[in-house]
């Protein structure tokens, strides 16, 4: 057949090109290079924490105090108010259907296509963590690819505003 003559190249311009942006050794801060997978993912999570923590702000009121109030009190008690399943079910349906995997391995037009079978409880769990009642650390895991910006990348760095 005619159209598989272009699967064997497809398939080998792909495989070039994931063994082109395969991260191979990562570099510890002492000099050394390490190519084993647990070690590349220790260091490059500890970076990515590190990058992205805060340290905190001081005086916090004082720093408010220099912005100007646009929020009116209607507004305010608008934007106090508990969620309510419906306002769960009208986030899920507006995420984009395949855009990424949750770390369950489901993406959301599972849950979207599923409601009347899952909705119930994905509504329960969703309200239980942002009333404060459970934590959100069970679903707030990130995956994290990196994408080579450099040949031969071995150092997770922020140069520039732009990670290499």
């Amino acid at each position: 057949m005619n159209w598989d003559k272009n699967t064997y190249f497809f398939h080998l311009r792909s495989t070039r090109r994931r063994l082109k942006n395969q991260i191979k050794p990562l570099q510890w801060q002492d000099g050394q290079l390490t190519e084993n997978k647990d070690q590349m993912e220790s260091m490059t999570t500890s970076f990515y924490k590190q990058l992205y923590t805060s340290v905190g702000v001081q005086d916090m009121e004082q720093v408010l105090e220099t912005i100007p109030r646009k929020v009116t009190d209607d507004m305010n008690s608008t934007l106090n108010a508990p969620y309510s399943g419906q306002e769960v079910k009208t986030a899920l349906f507006q995420m984009f259907p395949t855009k990424a995997l949750g770390p369950d391995g489901f993406p959301s037009h599972f849950y979207q296509r599923h409601w009347e079978v899952c909705g119930q409880e994905v509504t329960k769990a969703v309200l239980r963590i942002v009333r404060g009642e459970e934590s959100p650390e069970c679903i707030n895991d990130t995956f994290l690819v990196l994408i080579p910006k450099v040949m031969n990348p071995t150092l997770l760095s922020v140069s520039s505003n732009k990670l290499v």
